[in-house]
């Protein structure tokens, strides 16, 4: 880490220190409602936004493991800070400093150098949520440029950014639209987006979402340049994205740790500290287990999340990390509000609020149910590839998974096509966490000591065992026709008893 880099973030994690503990900040956007301009642009007047920025447009050439540390420090004092942070970063700087023409990022990073500005993404559309290559929004081509229509809505940001990366696909003559999807940047001082609505987000208060409607001229040099498809474009950025989902998390994480350490030494029930009770034992592990893993998957993305890489092939490795580094986030969230007991209860609580500020973490970019389904179908594809047969013979040589020391005693062969989509699931979260083990044990096994890393393969295994075992048991639900009547109402059928 340079010298500049360093006293940045030291700067930084103080500002942001001071404005939960003096000003109270932080507390009322927990609370209130409302984008805060007033907090949020002295701190981005620091900077801090320029460790994403590469040196050859005058950022400072930072790690990505910086740029998760960065991450690390805002969601250590508020969750929606961080989010924030990471909208920016890995939605919108990455990509334009990857992909954009070098006039164009030149001229949007001197602003992000000069003045408090923000960028988001908007792929997301009101009638095609996870299903984004269907997305309705159409560009056509003109001498000047591109005109950009369509509907776009839960971006981030949404009302407040200063610049826009917009999806849309070719609309052709024939009026149809083609398959590819491109990347189009829009400078929001211009027209053409208007909010149609604001949307009442039940959590993450201090961000914006809502329903846009998009109708854009797009200068020609505004067009992401993709080195093969767009659609590759939008792999490689939420992929990448998707890596760096634990430089939020673990702050988050840490800080629920570190409360959680907190109130259960001072806290007394029954002339007993709380952590004397075994129960309270169980929780506080799996609160380190979770902080444990987060810091394996830190250093794992540090590697590998550059712009310099291609993400596009790490589809396996990308939606096991973002998967269940956020399960862990609203895992973590419900032990510790189960652990303040009613005190949790307050709107005003970190309990509270960390629950319904983590649960957006499952949805967005990629709801976690549709992403263990897709990490089941990247094994299937690796074990057909390498003609594999089994889930045991899928550890043993997947280079993200090897270095578990778990399998199966009994194994599951993979060969079969015919699994029914929740089981698919239920081997997908199972292969996520044979993934955790194998970064625990390939990065923290001299950082952590022998006792926590013990303690926190047991947990994981026990996760497996359960996962494994919903597998095997798991068939396919046959839902019948629910119709109001006095027929399935509960208290007609006991009064004739």
């Amino acid at each position: 880490m340079s010298g500049n880099v360093e006293r940045l973030l030291a700067e930084y994690s103080y500002l942001l220190q001071k404005t939960g503990d003096e000003q109270n900040q932080w507390k009322d956007c927990r609370l209130n409602r409302s984008f805060p301009a007033s907090v949020v642009h002295p701190i981005l007047k620091t900077g801090i936004l320029r460790l994403f920025i590469p040196h050859r447009y005058g950022g400072l050439n930072a790690t990505v493991h910086d740029c998760l540390k960065m991450l690390d420090i805002s969601a250590y004092h508020a969750l929606p800070m961080s989010l924030l942070m990471g909208i920016n970063g890995a939605l919108f700087i990455q990509p334009v400093a990857k992909y954009a023409e070098p006039n164009v990022a030149e001229e949007i990073f001197k602003r992000y150098r000069n003045e408090p500005v923000m960028g988001g993404l908007m792929i997301t559309e009101p009638e095609y949520g996870s299903d984004a290559l269907h997305m309705e929004t159409f560009y056509q081509t003109h001498k000047d440029g591109f005109d950009v229509k369509g509907k776009k809505h839960w971006a981030g940001l949404t009302g407040v950014a200063d610049y826009w990366l917009i999806t849309a696909r070719e609309k052709h003559d024939t009026g149809r639209l083609g398959r590819d999807v491109s990347f189009f940047i829009h400078d929001n001082s211009k027209p053409g987006i208007t909010v149609e609505e604001l949307y009442n987000n039940a959590g993450l208060y201090m961000l914006p979402y809502g329903r846009n409607r998009v109708d854009i001229r797009v200068p020609g040099t505004y067009k992401l340049v993709p080195e093969t498809t767009g659609i590759s474009i939008m792999l490689d950025t939420l992929h990448r994205s998707r890596l760096q989902f634990p430089g939020m998390a673990i702050g988050f994480l840490r800080r629920l740790l570190d409360e959680a350490l907190v109130h259960v030494n001072q806290r007394v029930v029954g002339k007993k500290k709380l952590l004397e009770y075994e129960q309270v034992q169980y929780r506080i592990s799996g609160l380190q287990t979770n902080f444990m893993v987060s810091s394996a998957m830190c250093i794992y993305s540090g590697s590998f999340a550059d712009i310099s890489n291609n993400t596009v092939p790490m589809d396996l490795q990308a939606n096991i990390i973002k998967a269940v580094v956020t399960d862990m986030m609203q895992e973590s969230a419900q032990s510790y509000q189960q652990l303040c007991g009613a005190m949790g209860y307050q709107t005003d609580h970190l309990a509270f609020s960390g629950i319904a500020d983590s649960r957006p973490f499952q949805i967005f970019e990629g709801s976690n149910d549709i992403l263990y389904q897709q990490i089941y179908e990247s094994a299937i594809k690796y074990v057909k590839q390498k003609k594999l047969t089994s889930l045991n013979s899928l550890i043993r040589s997947h280079p993200f998974l090897k270095d578990s020391t778990w399998l199966l005693n009994e194994d599951i062969g993979l060969e079969q096509n015919a699994i029914n989509q929740s089981r698919q699931v239920q081997l997908g979260k199972a292969i996520g966490r044979v993934a955790c083990m194998s970064l625990l044990q390939r990065y923290t096994a001299d950082l952590f000591p022998e006792r926590m890393l013990s303690s926190a393969m047991d947990d994981l295994k026990e996760d497996i065992a359960a996962m494994i075992s919903a597998f095997k048991k798991n068939s396919p639900k046959k839902i019948d026709s629910y119709f109001n009547s006095s027929e399935t109402d509960w208290f007609t059928i006991t009064r004739s008893m």
